[in-house]
């Protein structure tokens, strides 16, 4: 998977910040720069045993912002490996990264992703209440969300609301959370 910031941006650190599979498995986690310092390479391969299986990977950036407090990032992933569909998707601006131009987008239905996305710098437009506490077992606690839209660009916004858990199989939860902003 490739992901491309803004030419001012200045990516530090990539790393997973939650994965799972319900059959299969990851291989190692690395990432280098296509374009330094603010077009990436995660290399992260999936080992699934059928075709039916389901993982899900959650990659961060950390980023140093640069004209803006947030930013849209163009995406590209170089499909399942077994030339089965999805083969090239990446986001809405068809973006290819220069060494997968033999293999161009195909498939670009899908909306850029908003950084920052992951928990650990938060989601600015995103709070909610309470932001700790511990649900007994069998119970449930109610949270309140608010997604603020001030100063966003119109877009679709993306990021994971996380979830501490005891669980050793899932030991943090990502709830994907999404945001339309259109033109009044």
């Amino acid at each position: 998977m490739w992901a491309k910031l803004p030419a001012d941006w200045t990516v530090t650190n990539a790393y997973v910040q939650n994965m799972w599979c319900d059959w299969g498995g990851w291989g190692t986690f690395s990432w280098s720069f296509e374009t330094s310092p603010y077009e990436v390479d995660i290399d992260h391969p999936r080992y699934h045993a059928s075709g039916d299986d389901y993982c899900v990977a959650y990659y961060c950036l950390d980023v140093t912002a640069g004209g803006g407090a947030s930013a849209d990032v163009s995406w590209y992933w170089d499909g399942d490996g077994y030339a089965n569909a999805p083969h090239h998707p990446c986001s809405a601006d068809q973006y290819t990264p220069a060494s997968m131009a033999i293999e161009p987008c195909d498939e670009w239905v899908n909306p850029l992703a908003t950084v920052p996305a992951c928990g650990g710098a938060g989601i600015p437009w995103l709070s909610e209440s309470p932001t700790s506490g511990t649900v007994p077992a069998g119970g449930s606690v109610d949270i309140t969300v608010t997604f603020d839209s001030t100063g966003l660009a119109p877009s679709t916004h993306v990021g994971n609301l996380l979830v501490d858990s005891d669980d050793p199989d899932e030991p943090l939860i990502g709830v994907p959370v999404e945001m339309q902003v259109i033109n009044p």
